[in-house]
């Protein structure tokens, strides 16, 4: 990664006691041609090694803020927001690799954004399926969809939270109101738990919220 402007969105997976895959964006020269990147520590954090690009390279679009699962011994699935710089809606995306991060592949395109894209999350369930989550801007509502066959494919979206109602931007202030960014895990009693920003009717200005509900 030497040369590169590293851009990483929390992701990483601990594999033991000294090592963990790490999930980065990254670029050289221009933002807007940012790429998704597998780095790895043997050593408990004192070094880091390359282990492959995940998303090719690309003069059209960026590929930022990745979730990443591991479905088997050797299989990962990452989603992650892609973002073009021309009238072609943004997408969430998700590639997989089945030999360890070495090499990584499309797998499957999770939702479509019509306007304002918004990075998603993604967790394993106990029960074997995918669960991906993330912030609709052009509804005002968190949505998520499952997958039975580790992102291949997915179920129709269903609405976590649609009550989204925020203040106009105020020009003097600068303050405004977002939604979306869901960060998600899963409870021991099985019960999802997704976080993220939102505004309501009785909260108008941005806070963080959570939804909890059984898969």
């Amino acid at each position: 990664m030497h040369g590169k402007v590293l851009t990483p969105r929390t992701d990483y997976l601990v594999q033991s006691a000294s090592e963990c895959l790490v999930f980065i964006s990254a670029h050289e020269g221009s933002p807007d041609h940012k790429r998704l990147a597998c780095i790895r520590t043997t050593d408990g954090g004192r070094t880091f090694e390359f282990v492959a690009w995940i998303t090719p390279e690309s003069k059209s679009s960026k590929s930022i803020m990745c979730q990443t699962v591991q479905v088997s011994e050797k299989g990962f699935v990452t989603a992650f927001r892609k973002m073009y710089g021309d009238d072609r809606p943004d997408t969430i995306e998700a590639y997989h690799s089945e030999d360890g991060c070495q090499t990584w592949s499309h797998l499957s395109t999770v939702k479509v954004m019509p306007t304002h894209s918004n990075p998603p999350a993604l967790v394993k369930l106990q029960d074997g399926r995918l669960c991906c989550a993330y912030g609709d801007r052009h509804v005002g509502e968190i949505r998520a969809r499952y997958s039975r066959d580790h992102g291949q494919t997915w179920g129709p979206e269903f609405i976590i939270r649609d009550d989204f109602q925020a203040l106009p931007d105020d020009p003097d202030t600068g303050l405004n109101a977002d939604m979306g960014y869901v960060r998600m895990t899963q409870r021991p009693d099985g019960k999802l738990v997704a976080m993220y920003y939102f505004a309501t009717a009785d909260h108008p200005q941005q806070h963080i919220a959570v939804s909890i509900w059984t898969p």
